[in-house]
């Protein structure tokens, strides 16, 4: 079967299925099942049933207004129904309906190997530099286009600044995990060069949504998001006027990100917010030409800071007053 929320009839049912995950995936599992992110999301949950019990499943999440990319997830198969082919069924029931309803690339994260094989089995790609063995960020191209994130990212005018919303899960994917030259992806969320991005995303809208964080993405005339500024309040008492800055942009809008950092630190009055660092590794030169630009200033040098592959680096802090 396919639901897409609401489905009040299947909410317990599969919300149930889905109890031994952490509490913030069950919020959030909980929360779409509920419809509450239909407006910008399309939740799909495939799953088969025997003599009436679930006993297998899988969840993808699209932009509801492009259906491009997509976020798969929280796969799973009832123990005592292994080995029956159960999550072939209903891979091949959910890679048709992308395919046969527009969709273009796919992204999951994984450290199972056992589930490596059966995504591989189904086109999925090993996308970021691997941390073990089996641990990695997927990716799924429909067409197989050897080229794909330079035809998806593309420069295509106009760009605009907006609201990050609930259905931009798949799209933020599909940006942090591209291959990108910098070190330093969000010094918050400890994403670096070879780090997924996808339980970050629950982070950042919870942040949002309790009024700690503004979030604006930078869209270009295709609804894909090539970049990200998110403006967060310290939770210390003494630093209760003190917010960090993250940004991340495609290199192809590296020249369009001065309205995107412009906007973003505008919110500073709403957070009340009086200082602002900001974060580049000592080789990320273009976003420390960026963040000067913006009005940001030399503040520190750390040496070593942070670890990429086998090797230690550097992290610099910029500081701004408003």
């Amino acid at each position: 079967k396919r639901v897409q929320p609401p489905e009040p009839s299947y909410q317990q049912k599969l919300a149930d299925r889905y109890a031994h995950k952490g509490p913030t995936w069950r919020s959030d599992i909980w929360r779409r099942l509920n419809g509450e992110f239909a407006d910008t999301a399309q939740d799909d949950y495939f799953f088969g049933e025997v003599n009436g019990n679930i006993v297998g499943g899988l969840w993808t999440t699209t932009p509801r207004d492009t259906r491009d990319v997509a976020t798969l997830g929280h796969v799973f198969t009832d123990t005592a129904h292994r080995q029956k082919g159960v999550c072939d069924f209903l891979m091949q029931a959910m890679t048709q309906a992308f395919r046969d309803e527009g969709g273009q690339a796919m992204y999951l994260a994984t450290g199972n190997p056992v589930a490596r094989r059966i995504y591989e089995k189904y086109g999925f790609r090993l996308y970021n530099p691997p941390r073990s063995e089996c641990d990695g960020v997927f990716q799924w191209v429909v067409s197989n286009e050897p080229h794909f994130e330079e035809r998806y990212f593309a420069p295509a005018a106009p760009l605009r600044v907006r609201e990050v919303v609930w259905g931009d899960l798949p799209r933020f994917e599909a940006l942090y995990n591209c291959p990108h030259p910098w070190l330093l992806k969000d010094e918050g969320l400890n994403v670096y060069r070879d780090v997924g991005y996808e339980s970050q995303f629950l982070s950042v809208m919870r942040a949002v949504e309790e009024q700690r964080s503004a979030c604006l993405v930078l869209e270009n005339a295709r609804r894909v998001v090539v970049g990200v500024a998110r403006l967060t309040k310290s939770d210390g008492r003494w630093s209760a006027h003190v917010a960090t800055l993250e940004l991340f942009v495609h290199p192809f809008y590296f020249a369009d990100a001065a309205p995107l950092l412009q906007e973003v630190l505008d919110r500073c009055d709403a957070l009340r917010v009086e200082v602002v660092h900001a974060y580049a590794a000592n080789s990320d030169d273009v976003k420390s030409d960026l963040l000067l630009r913006a009005g940001f200033h030399p503040a520190a040098h750390l040496l070593r800071q942070f670890k990429v592959g086998d090797e230690m680096h550097d992290l610099l802090i910029f500081s701004r007053r408003r």
